[in-house]
């Protein structure tokens, strides 16, 4: 092969060489933009579902403000029943660090009780940070049946303080003896909240009712809540 040729392949070859690079450069940067352009989207959806929680809030009636949350000891509305409502808390202590939600994920806790009650809400820990009003899904379920007892979409509104706040179903939810139910919230993307930790495993009310609390079975789509730590550090009820 003459000079010329060879001169000729190695020119080619090195085209090529500096073709691809520049190629792959260019796919790498379009690949970070992505990247940049897919945090500042997740990070707006956070805002945005704050703002829609807080206009809820606001745009609540009369007749829903039972299911805002003020802080326990605080001035907050009765709930619609003229039995007394009552409240024992399972997590006795605030951990230093903070709790993430994405929406998605469920905080839930198992409970048992030894006499017939009806579950009116739950206490949760609010926003660590200043004030804040977020969405939230509580349930009950029978885990041994799947069968949901109450589902229902509340507001969580804190104000940044280790309170406990309380979110109330529509009605009471009935709870029979010796039947173990799960207790669960989803808590709406962006809420960075306080945790509680210190689980006890049993609490006797002040009606002289225990309640037994116990890790929930769904391990793969849970926040990481269960008996000893997370969320839900109170329940509500009536006897």
């Amino acid at each position: 092969m003459e000079l010329n040729t060879y001169k000729e392949l190695s020119t080619e070859l090195k085209s090529l060489a500096d073709s691809n690079k520049n190629m792959f450069e260019s796919i790498f940067q379009a690949v970070q933009n992505l990247q940049t352009v897919n945090v500042r989207m997740e990070s707006r959806i956070a805002d945005l579902e704050t703002q829609i929680a807080q206009l809820s809030v606001q745009n609540q009636s009369a007749e829903e403000s039972a299911t805002t949350g003020t802080a326990m000891g605080a001035s907050q509305d009765q709930p619609a029943s003229s039995r007394k409502e009552l409240s024992v808390t399972r997590l006795t202590t605030i951990a230093p660090d903070i709790w993430h939600y994405d929406g998605v994920l469920i905080d839930e806790v198992n409970l048992c009780v030894d006499d017939p009650v009806s579950v009116s809400g739950f206490l949760l820990y609010g926003s660590h940070s200043g004030t804040a009003a977020h969405r939230v899904a509580m349930q009950i379920s029978h885990p041994a049946t799947g069968r949901v007892l109450a589902n229902h979409q509340a507001i969580l509104k804190s104000d940044g303080s280790q309170s406990l706040f309380p979110v109330r179903f529509a009605s009471p939810v009935d709870l029979e003896p010796e039947v173990t139910y799960t207790a669960s919230v989803t808590v709406s993307k962006g809420l960075t909240s306080w945790r509680g930790k210190g689980g006890l495993r049993k609490v006797t009310g002040d009606c002289g009712t225990e309640f037994t609390f116990s890790d929930a079975d769904n391990y793969y789509t849970r926040n990481g809540s269960d008996e000893t730590q997370g969320q839900i550090p109170g329940i509500l009820y009536m006897v």
